[in-house]
């Protein structure tokens, strides 16, 4: 891959932990992330702020960064001050920034090579659970608040069934009648063993966690089966600030665009969540992202 040096390439591109400088004292480019480690942030997308520093290299005074932000409402602050230019996120996170801000929906990202994913509800076989409805004062284990995949879209599964839902603290908590209860493993994939363990009747996880090794087990010992599939769900977009510099946006664009085209581009992208390419969004991603809301707005109190 080519090495970027000062000597060779007049682009300064950083790495910060926080916001950049203010914007008179030079033209920046950032690249936002939402996310509470600082190395993490090194190791998601520092090739990429390399490989934009390189095709970028030709625009004069060009600094460019990545600023790490704790959560969605410091994010939507970040890009309204003009300090953040472009973010990744999974759809529902990206819907609440859009909410906030007026950055617009450009790319659809291939992660892990794959456009889409499903949310599973899974429940024990003698648990008599076969709908969703069957959940009322039981309790489902989710992973965690953060998780798009097994928390959020399979709480708006549930809400859209007209369900009520409620937080335990515990899985020995009661469930208030009338209401299903959930729980958070905070473990990845752990929903499968809850139910082999007897803490909760079902759970929830992608399809990806379901073919996965890691649940053997707790299948073999406890017979479970899937209760409620959810539709195709994108797995990440890419926001980008509408009043950005109209120059510099579309030779952002167009640099994420081709990325994949350019073998530097690719390793770029591999280090960064393995994304396959960068899909421009058309009118048919656009419309994804609309299905996407439909899930956002049952669970908007729980995002951000």
């Amino acid at each position: 891959m080519r090495l970027i040096t000062s000597a060779i390439v007049a682009l300064a591109a950083t790495l910060s932990t926080a916001l950049p400088a203010a914007a008179e004292e030079g033209r920046h480019l950032v690249f936002g992330c939402i996310c509470d480690d600082t190395q993490d942030l090194r190791d998601r997308q520092g090739l990429v702020i390399d490989y934009l520093a390189t095709v970028l290299s030709d625009i004069p005074g060009l600094k460019i960064e990545s600023a790490r932000l704790a959560d969605i409402p410091s994010m939507s602050d970040a890009i309204n001050a003009g300090k953040v230019d472009f973010v990744s996120e999974t759809p529902l996170a990206a819907w609440a920034i859009i909410d906030r801000t007026n950055a617009e929906i450009t790319f659809r990202e291939r992660r892990h090579g794959v456009i889409s994913y499903r949310s599973l509800i899974v429940a024990s076989e003698k648990s008599g659970v076969t709908t969703l409805g069957d959940l009322v004062g039981k309790v489902v284990a989710f992973e965690g608040p953060g998780s798009t995949s097994a928390f959020l879209f399979p709480l708006a599964m549930l809400r859209g069934e007209g369900l009520q839902t409620v937080e335990l603290a515990s899985p020995t908590d009661p469930v208030p009648a009338g209401k299903v209860g959930y729980i958070f493993t905070h473990e990845d994939g752990a929903a499968a063993r809850y139910i082999a363990d007897g803490k909760a009747v079902a759970g929830a996880l992608s399809d990806e966690d379901w073919a996965s090794p890691q649940i053997e087990e707790p299948l073999a010992r406890t017979r479970m089966k899937v209760i409620s599939t959810s539709e195709p769900l994108l797995r990440a977009v890419t926001l980008v600030r509408k009043d950005m510099d109209p120059e510099l946006k579309a030779r952002l664009i167009a640099a994420l665009k081709n990325m994949h085209d350019d073998p530097d581009g690719r390793q770029a992208l591999r280090d960064y969540n393995r994304v396959r390419r960068f899909d421009y969004a058309d009118e048919a991603i656009l419309a994804d992202m609309e299905r996407m809301r439909v899930y956002y707005e049952r669970v908007k109190d729980r995002v951000g």
